[in-house]
């Protein structure tokens, strides 16, 4: 049994932090993906249009909902697919699963460049830091986000 929703401009379909137990087919309409949606900090990541999926994720664990959904049209029409519905939905949708697929792998290879990158600035900024006689605040970074950094081959601490 196919689920739909409808959705008017500026209503939020959902927020970051909630808890995602569903994922949606764009029937018509745009959606757009934010994060901190409604504050001074708000970034408008993605505009999605009909037959693009968003909110796949939250169907992967009970993790909260990385980002908020609103509708950006006067009339979004979006499916509902859930783990009761999936089975049906894929079945029904066989080029869904690859697209699906593909756009994960499209995120996946985006936040490996992004950290890639990220963790290139944050060694390189390390590096200047001691280099200009500053190795508390090399110190201060390194217990901070130590933990998240590739140092393996980039960087080799002075107390190891």
């Amino acid at each position: 049994m196919e689920q739909t929703k409808t959705f008017k401009m500026g209503e939020v379909i959902f927020r970051e932090g909630d808890k995602g137990d569903c994922m949606y087919d764009i029937r018509l309409g745009r959606v757009g993906i934010y994060r901190a949606y409604g504050t001074a900090r708000q970034s408008l990541l993605a505009v999605l249009g009909p037959d693009e999926t968003f909110g796949e994720m939250g169907m992967h664990g009970d993790e909260p909902r990385s980002a908020t959904a609103v509708s950006m049209d006067a009339r979004t029409l979006l499916q509902v697919v859930n783990w009761d519905t999936f089975g049906t939905y894929f079945r029904e949708r066989p080029a869904k699963v690859v697209a699906v697929i593909q756009q994960m792998g499209k995120r996946m290879r985006e936040l490996t460049k992004q950290y890639t990158e990220l963790n290139t600035a944050v060694l390189n900024l390390m590096k200047s830091l001691e280099l200009d006689g500053k190795p508390d605040q090399a110190e201060q970074i390194r217990e901070n986000v130590g933990q998240y950094l590739n140092v393996s081959s980039e960087y080799v601490w002075k107390d190891e």
